[in-house]
């Protein structure tokens, strides 16, 4: 999933299904974060109200600072760019702060670690992601039943996006050939390739265009909204 889509996407859905109107922002500062938080902030200051943008590095272990920050500027939600652990452990100082917003997020959320590190503090949390193992689809669950059997884990995003990704070059040499110039070819004439992960084309600058499926946390568990 392109960081621009997820970004884009989940801000009109917190604003449109959700009816949030003023948004802060918490971001990790390397590339991954840098341009979901570029990407929002441009498209919640489109649709509402940006009123705090706050950053922090990879490995951080204390958020309140920032969140003192954010908590002045009394905002409805928190877009947090950055990864699960991180997330996990933001959602849980903000709840002993007493910040009381939607937290949001995107496929960096995706994994069940920020269940088990933020536990009550990440119910409800909201976010982009570009696979759900829950999907009753029977292609997703025999890839789901497997994945367990060969891994003795659940299957994350990045593993099925790995499946894909194989069966689309695996597609485009059947139907042009093996040397590098054939699939590369082939590669660009994917159009809607039905994988697990959803739909998946290929643009004309290499990019692919990818359903982008919004889950929650509810429950303990992940659910899915869209």
């Amino acid at each position: 999933l392109s960081d621009e889509v997820q970004a884009y996407q989940i801000a009109e859905y917190a604003v449109e299904e959700l009816s949030l109107g003023k948004f802060a922002v918490l971001f990790t500062n390397n590339d991954y974060g840098v341009s979901l938080k570029d990407a929002f902030v441009e498209k919640a200051s489109e649709l509402a109200e940006v009123v705090a943008v706050e950053s922090f590095m990879d490995g951080d272990e204390n958020f309140k600072p920032q969140l003192t920050k954010i908590q002045q500027q009394n905002p409805d939600a928190l877009y947090v760019a950055g990864y699960y652990t991180e997330a996990a452990k933001i959602a849980q100082q903000a709840a002993e702060m007493g910040l009381d917003v939607q937290l949001l997020g995107a496929d960096g959320f995706c994994s069940d670690i920020l269940l088990q590190i933020g536990e009550e503090a990440v119910e409800g949390a909201t976010f982009t992601a570009g696979f759900y193992a829950g999907d009753p689809s029977p292609d997703v669950q025999n890839f789901v039943t497997k994945y367990r059997e060969k891994f003795n884990e659940e299957p994350e995003m990045f593993a099925a996006h790995g499946y894909d990704a194989a069966r689309i070059v695996i597609e485009a040499i059947k139907n042009k050939g093996s040397d590098p110039e054939q699939i590369r070819e082939g590669l660009a004439e994917t159009k809607d390739f039905p994988g697990i992960t959803g739909k998946t084309s290929i643009d004309d600058e290499g990019d692919t265009l990818k359903d982008v499926l919004i889950l929650q946390v509810e429950n303990g568990t992940f659910i899915r909204l869209r």
